[in-house]
């Protein structure tokens, strides 16, 4: 990925373990990656004014949690992609307020085609994000 293209992505997981790994992957899959450890976390990230061109954040977290942060987030920026990922068997393929859950745990091949194809399609519709800040 050259820098021209380079994307920045923010990862929401209450886990430090998962949080790690998914940033250690997706870092060395070329994204700049910010993190989060819940909903509030991430609202403060984001109100710092970094550039972000997409969100993938748990489902369930204590202060504010994944359906929560994207309703905020949907409201007040609604072309930023976000995808949802939970180990919670139920919630496998479904869409929560507009955005695809991934169900934990799955292959960084998986993760990152999710995550490339989230891209491309909000580019595909105008690129509605833009990868502006979201302040």
């Amino acid at each position: 990925m050259s820098d021209s293209k380079r994307r920045t992505l923010l990862v929401v997981e209450v886990e430090p373990l998962v949080r790690m790994l998914t940033t250690f992957l997706l870092r060395e899959s070329g994204f700049d990656v910010l993190e989060a450890g819940n909903g509030g976390e991430a609202l403060e990230v984001l109100a710092d004014g970094h550039r972000v061109d997409l969100i993938l954040t748990d489902v369930r977290m204590p202060v504010m949690d994944g359906p929560e942060l994207s309703s905020r987030l949907r409201s007040s920026h609604p072309g930023l992609p976000i995808l949802f990922f939970s180990g919670e068997t139920d919630l496998d393929g479904e869409v929560i307020g507009g955005a695809r859950c991934l169900k934990k745990p799955l292959t960084p091949q998986e993760l990152l085609a999710a995550i490339n194809e989230a891209i491309a399609l909000n580019e595909a519709c105008g690129g509605l994000n833009k990868g502006q800040s979201v302040r």
